[in-house]
């Protein structure tokens, strides 16, 4: 029976995944994808290449997880875009506002 390295197994799996795509990371970074294999990216990380796919079914897979994970704080910051520009926008109406108010002042006095 495999070791448990965590309070649970939801936190062994969570664990596991982020030492999946942390060691396929390093070795996409440094012998390329093509390069790399499977039985790479188990054998880096002291873990056996059939339990591998027990997380992930091929490369692909965690290739395409690995770019999901690091890409995620843009797709957070691109989420916020849309709030963001109401925001500039009502500063925008804000600040013409007071600029007519300031040009009928000039022209009363």
């Amino acid at each position: 029976m495999p070791k448990i390295a965590a309070a649970n197994i939801e936190e062994h799996i969570r664990n596991q995944e982020k030492r999946i795509l942390d060691s396929a990371r390093e070795l996409f970074t440094t012998h390329g994808y093509r390069d790399t294999d499977m039985a790479d990216i188990a054998e880096s990380m002291g873990l056996a290449r059939n339990s591998l796919y027990r997380y992930y079914s091929n490369k692909d897979h965690i290739l395409i997880a690995v770019v999901r994970n690091d890409m995620a704080p843009f797709f957070a910051q691109l989420e916020e875009l849309p709030a963001r520009q109401r925001e500039v926008d009502e500063r925008g109406r804000q600040h013409a506002h007071a600029g007519k108010r300031h040009d009928g002042d000039a022209r009363v006095g």
